[in-house]
């Protein structure tokens, strides 16, 4: 048996089992003042036959001289009957606590006098008590005040009632139920346990596809868990997951192959024409021919690279950003006057609107590279004698930096993905056109860590526009960060 599965026992095991206490508790509480009032009730019937009976005894008793004399023989039949019933445990005590008469079930071996007993004498309060026989015989004793025909004379009548008939049933319900709550437990302890195994079932069936994942196929799915509780969404939340990591591990054995091949070529080359030059160069002019080949692969690398740590940067939970009042006019023309000699070999001409002094709280280096990002996009994929036209403009409290051209285009079915990092479309891949898939990535955290935004709206063979929305003042964004101390900035 696999840990996965012995531990989700375990758990089957502590929930059926707290469970189990709980419910136990309860029934254990409930019983027990079930029984408590059961009793009760039980005990107070006899108390009121008792009751009754003293009543019948006084009422035809009569002491006159130490002497004691039963009216019963002039009673009707109904009430010596009643008499007799009642006659069964009598006794008379006098001040001394002396027997002075007694029925023969009375006798103080059956029916022992106590000191309750004589309390009656001082209080002429009736006192209730309950006192063992001979032979364990228990008594339910009833002692009331009541006087002579001399005056003076005082006595204590003691009229009792078995209570075995009270016990017996009170027994038998104790038993009953002894019976009863362990065997309810015992059945509510298989339930809740077998309850417990259909409800973690879900649980160990995605254990169990969980286990069978691996990163060589990331096609699998957990199972769909149809309950419509916290189950279910567990379930879709983890498939969600494994799909997104299928995807991320997609696009790295997409990415990997590339970057390989970029940092390859421009060593293979670098280490060729190095061992050429060592070997075969003669002059000066053979040397700078080799440096400067050399330098357009290592700037190669260079871009790759910066590329690769763009993505590094940004994977972390925060970008951290060093904003400070800057001048975003200025920072836009400067990265157009960067880009005009890559736009001149490409035969694209770059264009500006920009207003004076747009001044925002940014981070100027993101920023800057945000806009070459978005700039050496769309000389790249522009047309020849296409044009470029960039614009950086402030309303309301926001800054609005736009690129347009006038190039390919992108495809409505690539729109949703083109900021994702690695992808790239399929035309630009069969064009052969290089990149990475990296650049637009880049440019979206950059406009979210400022607490802004970047959208594109493209027309397929008529180009592309790209529009970066920024707050005149530091917002932090989703995966951004303030430094403190940020500039506030005034604006007409």
């Amino acid at each position: 048996m696999s840990g996965t599965t012995t531990k989700s026992i375990n758990l089957r095991t502590r929930l059926a089992l707290r469970q189990t206490l709980i419910f136990s508790a309860a029934v254990i509480v409930f019983t027990t003042m079930a029984y408590l009032v059961v009793a009760r009730l039980q005990y107070e019937v006899v108390d009121t036959q008792l009751e009754d009976r003293s009543a019948a005894v006084r009422t035809l008793l009569q002491i006159r001289n130490g002497n004691v004399t039963f009216l019963h023989d002039l009673a009707d039949p109904e009430v010596k009957e009643k008499f007799a019933r009642s006659y069964q445990y009598y006794q008379l005590l006098d001040r001394g606590g002396r027997v002075v008469s007694a029925s023969p079930d009375a006798s103080i071996e059956l029916m022992p006098v106590t000191k309750a007993s004589l309390r009656a004498l001082d209080s002429h309060w009736p006192v209730w008590e309950g006192v063992y026989g001979l032979g364990g015989n228990h008594l339910r004793v009833l002692n009331t005040f009541v006087t002579g025909a001399e005056p003076g004379s005082v006595y204590v009548l003691r009229v009792a009632m078995s209570l075995a008939d009270a016990d017996g049933d009170c027994a038998r319900i104790l038993m009953l139920l002894l019976i009863l709550v362990p065997l309810i437990i015992a059945i509510h302890a298989v339930s809740t346990y077998a309850a417990a195994g259909g409800a973690l079932q879900p649980l160990r069936d995605l254990a169990d596809a969980a286990r069978n994942l691996s990163t060589s196929d990331l096609s699998r799915r957990l199972p769909e868990v149809r309950t419509g509780d916290e189950l279910e969404l567990l379930s879709a939340s983890l498939n969600r997951l494994v799909s997104d990591i299928e995807t991320d591990f997609k696009q790295m054995r997409e990415f990997l192959p590339n970057v390989s091949h970029e940092l390859r070529s421009p060593l293979a080359v670098l280490r060729a024409e190095t061992e050429r030059a060592l070997r075969w160069a003669n002059s000066e002019q053979d040397y700078k021919q080799a440096l400067n080949s050399q330098l357009t692969h290592l700037e190669r690398m260079a871009s790759t690279m910066t590329d690769l740590l763009a993505v590094a940067l940004s994977d972390r939970e925060h970008m951290k950003l060093h904003r400070r009042a800057e001048n975003v006019s200025e920072l836009a023309m400067v990265a157009v006057d960067g880009m005009r000699q890559v736009a001149g070999e490409k035969k694209v001409e770059l264009r500006t609107m920009v207003w004076d002094e747009v001044v925002g709280d940014v981070d100027a280096g993101q920023l800057w590279r945000l806009l070459l990002n978005l700039l050496d996009n769309a000389i790249k994929y522009n047309k020849p004698s296409g044009t470029v036209d960039v614009s950086v403009t402030s309303l309301n409290g926001t800054i609005e930096v736009s690129v347009t051209d006038t190039g390919s285009g992108i495809a409505p079915e690539d729109l949703p993905h083109v900021f994702d990092r690695f992808y790239r479309a399929a035309d630009v891949k069969r064009l052969g056109i290089k990149g990475h898939g990296l650049g637009l990535a880049f440019a979206k955290e950059v406009a979210e860590a400022h607490g802004g935004t970047i959208e594109v709206t493209s027309t397929l063979g008529r180009g592309s526009r790209f529009r970066v929305l920024l707050p005149v003042l530091a917002t932090p964004g989703p995966n951004g960060s303030v430094e403190e101390g940020a500039s506030e900035i005034a604006t007409d």
